[in-house]
């Protein structure tokens, strides 16, 4: 994956925290056409980027910004 298809993939997975429409990872995996672990990834770069920590809701069953941080 180059810088700028990198860039799309973290803009799209932001939206779809943002939106809080995420699903598991391996839906996002699936949304976005990556594998499980570059989901992973991915979070470690928004996370630095956006200065939020990434959590999963249980209950909603999907990935969200945690804005108390």
């Amino acid at each position: 994956m180059d810088a700028i298809e990198r860039d799309e993939k973290l803009k799209e997975l932001k939206r779809l925290l943002e939106n809080e429409t995420t699903g598991s990872a391996e839906d996002i995996g699936n949304k976005i056409n990556v594998s499980r672990r570059t989901i992973f990834r991915l979070f470690d770069h928004l996370k630095i980027r956006e200065q939020k920590e990434i959590e999963y809701c249980k209950k909603r069953k999907c990935f969200y910004f945690n804005e108390n941080e």
